[in-house]
């Protein structure tokens, strides 16, 4: 009989490959060891994929995927998801290290306390090119709709905070494999919003849990340090993701209240972008102005 592992780590890898090696061993050394790691490479460079195949051959529970088929990184985590033998995938980069050995054993005892929990998150800490972090944290600590002590959201009660931003790194979420049966995988087209969009639908029918503590750490540059965190995105992307997000909902028949709240960001968006409202958005606004007052 196999035996599966609990957790896959997807770990996306691109560019040359410089820093793989520390971010795999991060996860080779975690107290938990029930785990695989699926390395999908996306075929962009020939170095990276030397170093990938060593790393698969040196631990058994790694794996190397060469995805030249995959036009880009979502595509790649699609595969991934499908590929993946564990319970529960953590999404991660080929450029990021797990900061705490304790993390994944504590997360996953969060899964088992928790059965209808479906996706864990925490913030990420920026390190340098070096690997040495600095107070710079993704998402934001100051003026963040996040508490500062671990939290667990009822199913609905994030998706509003989700509507405005996009409270999770792209290397600190752990998610529950079933969830994908209601949401379906990552939709390319929604370019850098296609984890958010995901983790927004989640929210509605999962309870989610916050760990305050930075588990992972990102390689942002110092240069970068007042840059957007890696969260922010273009106008153009974010209106897709209402757009998606919209369709889904009147697809799969939730509520009303949800759709309209979706609906009435969406237009505010809009409106903010300088893009023309037809008459029943300008309506559908007028409508809810004045419900509101």
């Amino acid at each position: 009989m196999d035996i599966h592992p609990v957790v896959t780590f997807l770990v996306y890898c691109a560019g040359e490959g410089r820093y793989l090696q520390q971010a795999v061993t991060s996860i080779l050394q975690q107290q938990f060891i029930d785990h695989e790691i699926l390395l999908l490479d996306d075929g962009s460079s020939p170095s990276l994929r030397a170093e990938a195949s060593a790393l698969a051959l040196q631990d058994g529970r790694v794996r190397y995927l060469p995805l030249e088929n995959a036009r880009s990184k979502w595509e790649a985590l699609n595969q991934g998801i499908q590929q993946a033998q564990g319970d529960l995938l953590w999404f991660f980069s080929a450029t990021d290290a797990l900061a705490s050995p304790q993390a994944l054993q504590e997360y996953v005892t969060e899964f088992l306390l928790t059965p209808r929990l479906g996706l864990v998150f925490c913030r990420a800490q920026c390190v340098d090119a070096n690997g040495v972090p600095y107070e710079k944290y993704v998402p934001h600590k100051k003026n963040s709709m996040l508490p500062y002590q671990p939290t667990l959201y009822p199913s609905g009660s994030l998706f509003t905070p989700l509507l405005r931003e996009n409270l999770m790194p792209e290397s600190g979420v752990v998610v529950r494999k079933q969830c994908f049966e209601r949401t379906g995988l990552l939709n390319p087209a929604l370019h850098r919003a296609a984890c958010w969009h995901v983790w927004s639908l989640i929210s509605l029918d999962w309870i989610l849990y916050f760990d305050p503590n930075p588990r992972v750490y990102q390689r942002l540059p110092m240069s970068q340090v007042g840059m957007p965190a890696s969260g922010a995105m273009d106008g153009e992307t974010r209106l897709l993701y209402y757009q998606a997000l919209e369709t889904f909902l009147v697809q799969r028949h939730y509520p009303a209240p949800l759709i309209r709240r979706t609906r009435l960001v969406q237009l505010q968006l809009k409106q903010k972008l300088g893009l023309p409202l037809s008459v029943p958005e300008k309506l559908f606004r007028w409508i809810r102005f004045f419900a509101l007052q």
